[in-house]
């Protein structure tokens, strides 16, 4: 991530996860824990990060978007 200063930070994270579904549109990491993919090219992935399944009243569900630097 590059802040509002241009300083770069960098953070390695290690986990298990899988493909949820056969479109391979949502990444699941246990938990109830989900990506829900919006867009993904060379230049942009795009997601919501979800933590619980749709329809749960307490689901939360937030936009990332991360963008390649070249």
């Amino acid at each position: 991530m590059t802040d509002e200063e241009g300083k770069e930070h960098k953070t390695e994270v290690r986990v298990k996860w899988a493909f949820y579904d056969q479109s391979s549109s949502t990444i699941y990491f246990g938990e109830d824990h989900y990506w829900d993919i919006e867009e993904l090219t060379s230049r942009k992935f795009a997601v919501y990060d979800r933590w619980g399944e749709y329809g749960e009243i307490h689901m939360f569900r937030e936009y990332k978007e991360l963008t390649s630097l070249k």
